[in-house]
């Protein structure tokens, strides 16, 4: 990295003090994210598997097992939720991609001065989806929040 640059293509010459090249580099910017991924996700993560596999959970008094994995994956009632939501997760995102393919075309290719119509309606549309999750919710609630 060269100490001199040029400013602004006028012939001025200054000194540019990069911090890449003097203490850190990549290292130095990494340390921040790559912390908070240990602190904040990996770390959790870890804990969860290893409550899972304890046979009295959150006491490690009782030992490790993993039968909890057994029953989990020999249970009827689990086979039948995996396969439910794999399939509805499948139908839901090949018909979105039905919708997602010719319409990123269009906005790419044809759109035009219309591009950014639908890109404010696209965003509108999923800035919205939680409001109408929420008026939904009362709906079935009902005033006294019982239903």
């Amino acid at each position: 990295m060269s100490s001199v640059g040029e400013v602004a293509g006028l012939g001025q010459t200054t000194r540019i003090s990069g911090r890449l090249g003097h203490r850190g580099g990549v290292l130095g910017i990494l340390f921040a994210p790559v912390t908070l991924l240990l602190v904040l996700f990996l770390a959790p993560m870890l804990i969860m598997v290893q409550m899972s596999v304890l046979r009295f959970a959150p006491s490690t008094g009782g030992g490790y097992t993993f039968e909890h994995y057994g029953e989990a994956l020999t249970n009827e009632l689990n086979r039948t939720i995996a396969i439910n939501t794999t399939f509805i997760a499948t139908v839901a995102m090949t018909a979105m991609l039905l919708i997602a393919i010719p319409l990123a075309y269009y906005m790419v290719f044809k759109a035009g001065k219309r591009e950014l119509l639908i890109l404010l309606a696209l965003v509108l549309a999923d800035e919205l989806a939680p409001v109408v999750k929420i008026y939904a919710w009362q709906v079935i609630l009902g005033r006294e929040g019982t239903g």
